[in-house]
């Protein structure tokens, strides 16, 4: 049985990309929110 794992991380500056990077290498869907796009 597989197991889905999504984050939305608000905030795609140092941190958030940072953050994205970490999760997807850890099997994690990723959405990205930006305030200016």
């Amino acid at each position: 049985m597989s197991s889905s794992k999504t984050v939305a991380i608000i905030g795609a500056g140092a941190c958030g990309l940072v953050c994205a990077k970490v999760l997807l290498d850890d099997g994690f869907d990723v959405t990205l929110f930006e305030r200016n796009e």
